[in-house]
């Protein structure tokens, strides 16, 4: 914080200059002051400050803050891939492209050096990007988190971006509807390919008692609930493929609140086949070696505890005869 107030003390004195030649002052004022050097892996605000160097989000950050601090209206700008800034003078939006000295109003031509005989001028390109719109300030403030949330989600690092995602989440709590949303759209995305990771895994009870921690936290969203009630189902298939059929049954009335109704009504379908294939095959073995009592047990125990299955009312019925 040093770094930074010492900045806004070296820039008071642009107050004095009319506003628009105040805001590309800022810019000027910048960059021959703290950067140094474009570094697209920069994710800490401090990290530009300390060192100069700089990527479109943190150059953005600070000439929002300095333009602010010398009475300029300024505000962030957000798109899929880019950050700058538009400053608005007598009801004019002008575009800053922060990470460049002469980005000020791109697509004007800008004098780089003079001599006795020639000048030389620049123009920096303006591109127009899509998806962009202005953030507020505390929005804004935390594009670096959303950045490097982005780079661990891409190396599929979920354990590192889940606390940063959170933070952020928790910190846009105070901003409006959309940025609180969206941050909340970027933790769910997080946990659910954190989830979806350790299903793939077989991992399929953590995966979904993971999205239970999630949402005892921060509440339901469609999200979760659909990757959650995917979990579910692969443990419950597991276990019935492990003929662990008591156990599939009591993870699946313990969980089937939280579960999607569809999901959760084709897992207990699952359990229902699973367990009348279980006595059908049971009694036809007993059968086939002769036990007709014991056949006829398994039978009745069969349509005791299920009652719909017209497979095992059949075995009963042919059993009876």
């Amino acid at each position: 914080m040093e770094k930074y107030k010492s900045l806004e003390s070296g820039c008071a004195d642009l107050k004095r200059l009319p506003l628009e030649e105040r805001a590309e002052a800022v810019l000027t004022f910048l960059f021959e002051n703290l950067l140094v050097k474009y570094s697209k892996g920069i994710y800490r605000l401090d990290e530009t400050l300390q060192s100069g160097l700089y990527n479109c989000i943190t150059s953005a950050i600070v000439y929002l803050a300095l333009a602010k601090s010398v009475g300029l209206e300024v505000r962030g700008v957000e798109t899929t891939i880019h950050a700058y800034c538009n400053v608005y003078i007598d009801g004019k939006c002008v575009m800053v492209e922060c990470t460049n000295p002469y980005g000020y109003n791109p697509g004007v031509k800008k004098e780089t050096s003079r001599t006795q005989n020639s000048r030389t001028y620049t123009i920096v390109t303006k591109k127009h990007y899509s998806g962009s719109h202005e953030d507020s300030d505390l929005a804004f403030a935390t594009l670096t988190g959303k950045n490097l949330v982005s780079d661990f989600n891409e190396n599929d690092q979920y354990e590192k971006a889940s606390p940063v995602a959170v933070s952020r989440y928790l910190f846009l709590r105070a901003a409006n509807d959309r940025e609180e949303s969206t941050a909340r759209d970027d933790l769910d995305t997080i946990c659910t390919n954190y989830s979806i990771t350790e299903n793939r895994k077989l991992n399929h009870l953590a995966a979904a008692e993971y999205m239970e921690k999630v949402a005892a936290k921060f509440g339901w969203s469609d999200s979760l609930r659909k990757t959650f009630s995917n979990g579910i189902y692969n443990q419950v298939n597991t276990f019935l493929n492990q003929s662990r059929f008591d156990e599939a049954q009591a993870l699946f009335l313990q969980k089937k609140a939280d579960m999607l109704p569809s999901v959760a009504k084709n897992c207990e379908a699952n359990i229902f086949r699973a367990r009348e294939i279980d006595y059908h095959n049971k009694l036809a073995t007993l059968f086939n070696n002769g036990d007709w009592e014991g056949a006829l047990k398994v039978a009745e125990e069969g349509v005791r505890e299920l009652p719909s299955s017209k497979t095992l009312q059949n075995d009963l019925r042919r059993l009876k005869k």
